[in-house]
């Protein structure tokens, strides 16, 4: 009998996140597809998991407890990071960063650097994949330094953007990369969607902490502009996180504060779900989709939903061009109704089964 894989996954785990959700289910499923026995640890909390849609025992998930109440005292914090970090990286065979990580700050970055160089430590030959990330954009030359030490550490490196293959190749010459799009664009070929109506509503995903008030009056002018001629279009607003201090429903107000009183009973709230593959049939079932978060563009291009991107990060423009799809970002000196339209052109699924196809680049080391 084979033994089984011992695998380090480092990412943003049982944060309540669809995003996150989506791209842990499809890093996990295609372990599963190789049919070989993998043992995959990770810092979380199990009741706090996704379910990951795993059917079989080929892939059994190892849960390093993070103490949640104690990392609220300060004194503890660093004590039980370390001791999680000690734990995730002993004695990995593979150890796999991502997805969607941005290896943009210095402080992240070296806790990163320390973790790799720990699961060396215990296992010299242990393998390190980062997958469907970015590098930069640099704020310092810290930053810039310590990405340039931790692209020497890996030995496959999957970049969702073209923008960070060119910044990958100023730092470390001889990096080995592919660039292929957001791996969450993977997860309706893995499991199963159902069929799916589309209605006339417009959905919404705001981030929390990431926007202004200003970014939320252009969301009201979209809303306005898509329903004015649908009488019975409903305004969806998605909470595509639940965590406490980002839970996105924290903007419901002030959309709400701006938007139109003879709107605010169109307004139906689209609840996080445990379910990664539920949000997918969410946005499906939308006529169009108002992107803050990047991972709400990534969904809609998946699932073949129209949508804008009101950008809060390099990253969500970067994914518009990497799905050769730029005119989904909002123009500014364009109106809302003319932005509706130029993101509507059906011309921006052409390549889509391609596109989404492509994404399986972030596996080759699997092959």
């Amino acid at each position: 009998m084979n033994k089984n894989i011992r695998v380090a996954l480092q990412g943003w785990n049982g944060k309540k996140n669809i995003g996150d959700d989506a791209m842990t289910t499809v890093i996990l499923q295609k372990l599963a597809q190789t049919g070989q026995r993998y043992v995959v640890s990770l810092i979380a909390d199990k009741p706090a998991l996704p379910q990951f849609g795993l059917n079989d025992q080929t892939v059994s998930i190892d849960c390093i407890h993070q103490s949640q109440m104690l990392t609220r005292l300060k004194l503890m914090r660093k004590l039980i990071r370390t001791r999680n970090a000690n734990q995730l990286s002993e004695n990995r065979d593979l150890y796999i960063l991502g997805g969607g990580s941005i290896y943009q700050n210095a402080a992240v970055i070296n806790q990163t650097l320390s973790n790799i160089h720990k699961a060396r430590k215990s296992n010299p030959a242990v393998k390190i994949i980062t997958l469907g990330v970015s590098f930069g954009p640099f704020t310092t030359k810290a930053d810039e330094k310590a990405a340039q030490a931790l692209s020497k550490e890996f030995d496959f490196v999957g970049l969702r953007d073209v923008r960070s293959a060119e910044l990958l190749v100023q730092l470390n010459p001889v990096a080995k990369y592919v660039v292929a799009p957001d791996i969450a664009l993977l997860l309706p070929q893995l499991l199963p969607l159902d069929s799916v109506d589309q209605k006339n509503d417009i959905g919404i995903s705001l981030r929390a902490n990431h926007t202004d008030d200003h970014t939320i009056k252009t969301c009201v002018q979209l809303v306005e502009a898509h329903i004015k001629d649908r009488p019975d279009a409903r305004i969806r607003f998605f909470q595509f996180c639940a965590l406490p201090k980002d839970d996105d429903l924290s903007l419901l107000s002030r959309f709400t504060a701006l938007l139109p009183q003879h709107l605010h009973s169109r307004i139906d709230v689209v609840a996080y779900s445990s379910q990664p593959l539920q949000s997918y049939y969410e946005i499906a079932a939308c006529a169009h989709m108002i992107c803050v978060r990047l991972h709400a563009a990534v969904i809609s291009y998946a699932v073949k939903t129209p949508f804008t991107v009101l950008p809060y990060h390099s990253k969500c423009v970067d994914f518009a061009h990497t799905v050769h799809a730029p005119q989904t970002v909002y123009q500014p000196a364009l109106s809302a109704t003319d932005n509706l339209q130029l993101a509507q052109n059906p011309q921006i699924f052409e390549k889509h089964k391609v596109i989404c196809q492509t994404a399986d680049r972030h596996f080759d080391w699997l092959k």
